[in-house]
């Protein structure tokens, strides 16, 4: 009886001692999954950085080709007016 008592004692103490490995094993994986995740939000927001001056280029981009086209259309109405004018004061001549 005394050998099963003692046999159950050590077979317990054995698998505390392996959930305490366990368990500081566990914590490990977490700082490092932690670590990680750090890192990868760091990375990502450089990216969004990145990202976004390269849109807020295209952007203005976007507004220096649209207000180029609008000044052609201003000339080439200038132009036609012009022309108008000359073709109408021929005319009256």
């Amino acid at each position: 009886m005394e050998t099963l008592v003692t046999l159950a004692l050590i077979s317990h103490i054995f698998i505390a001692l392996v959930i305490i490995v366990v368990g500081i094993f566990s914590v490990v994986v977490l700082i490092e999954l932690r670590k990680t995740l750090v890192r990868v939000n760091s990375t990502l927001d450089t990216v969004n950085e990145g990202v976004q001056k390269t849109l807020t280029s295209m952007n203005s981009l976007n507004a220096y080709a649209f207000s180029l086209q609008a000044g052609m259309r201003t000339l080439e109405t200038v132009v036609d007016w012009v022309k108008e004018k000359k073709n109408s004061s021929s005319e009256l001549k």
